[in-house]
């Protein structure tokens, strides 16, 4: 194609330019559109190790099972930029029973597989985090602070969902999550959030 130049518009037409005809250091930030999209693989190198995005969920509701099998509290969902992006899941939920002795389990999940658990052994309960109810002196189940934080590795850039979830030691016996046992409206009573935060961090 011939090089033609237009006056009336300011506009040339059939040039080609390549790397070879661009001086280095001639192309500066405000040269780039700031809509443009630029793919994560340009990127090498400049992405390592800083936070790409942040997602949280805050659930200020109340929680309750008697099952033994986990259910969720909260869930936050995260699709990550690259596949060899990290994770970072920062949790935490307070929990109680509804009967001094007995005890439950928190595990964080992604989709459908458990991360972040101890190691199987029997028939014990693979949890990132287990409580014993104990009285808070005046004969009510205490809220146990449960917190963790886990770096986690999916491989994927499609959309995941992390889950917090809990369950009851023994069938029948209840637990919650983000109340005491009793939940009696006192001001010697309180209620607390649960929360699941993410943050994807460039490698």
């Amino acid at each position: 194609m011939a090089l033609v130049l237009n006056g009336s518009n300011d506009t040339i037409t059939g040039l080609q330019i390549n790397s070879s005809n661009i001086v280095d250091g001639s192309i500066v930030n405000a040269d780039v559109n700031a809509s443009a999209a630029i793919a994560a693989s340009k990127l090498s190198g400049v992405s390592a190790g800083k936070i790409l995005q942040v997602q949280q969920t805050v659930g200020t509701g109340t929680y309750s099972t008697t099952s033994q099998t986990f259910s969720d509290t909260v869930t936050c969902a995260i699709t990550p930029a690259a596949t060899t992006s990290k994770i970072i899941c920062i949790y935490k939920i307070g929990c109680s029973t509804a009967s001094q002795g007995y005890g439950g389990a928190v595990r964080l999940a992604r989709d459908s597989t458990a991360i972040y658990v101890g190691a199987a052994a029997g028939s014990r309960i693979q949890a990132s985090s287990h409580f014993i109810a104990d009285s808070d002196g005046i004969g009510n189940v205490k809220i146990f602070d449960q917190a963790g934080t886990f770096m986690d590795s999916p491989s994927t850039t499609s959309a995941i969902t992390y889950r917090l979830q809990f369950r009851t030691d023994y069938a029948g016996v209840t637990v919650y999550a983000g109340r005491s046992d009793n939940d009696y409206d006192a001001t010697y009573r309180g209620r607390v959030p649960t929360s699941l935060l993410l943050m994807e961090v460039g490698v």
